[in-house]
């Protein structure tokens, strides 16, 4: 395949990957890898040894793992965790929450100074976050108790 072949090729693939995200709304993990496999396939065709699916799904695998190694898994939980939040409005209850907080502040370094200070106090557990339902106030409270 040319080099020219080889670029309107990446650029199909790319407008797959796009479109699978946006439009099908499917997890952007998964559209790479259609995208990644829809690449591979066509390649295959064009190369003068060509390559067959098993080798397309090795060289994929292969790819993932040398990028990701060994945060791959982290990342997928980290994800699907994230997606939880959304679909549960915790997400909205959350920014709803920081609105209040940031009220008045028009600062931007103290919004980010406020957050990242909140953040650190809820990862060592020293603050707690608490509330229920998609329109709840959250609660800041002592991590002790």
């Amino acid at each position: 395949m040319s080099a020219t072949g080889f670029l309107v090729l990446l650029i199909v693939s790319i407008a797959i990957l796009m479109v699978l995200i946006m439009k099908v709304k499917l997890h952007p993990t998964f559209a790479l890898f259609l995208s990644a496999l829809f690449m591979g396939l066509v390649l295959g065709r064009f190369e003068a040894e060509g390559f067959g699916f098993t080798d397309i799904l090795t060289t994929i695998t292969g790819g993932f793992g040398g990028t990701l190694g060994s945060m791959g898994i982290p990342i997928m939980l980290g994800a699907i965790l994230a997606m939880g939040v959304q679909d549960t409005g915790a997400a909205k209850a959350i920014a709803n929450s920081f609105i209040k907080l940031f009220r008045g502040k028009n600062d931007p370094s103290e919004r980010v100074a406020a957050f990242l200070a909140v953040l650190e106090l809820v990862k060592d557990k020293r603050l707690r976050v608490d509330g229920d339902g998609e329109d709840c106030e959250i609660k800041l409270t002592n991590g002790g108790e």
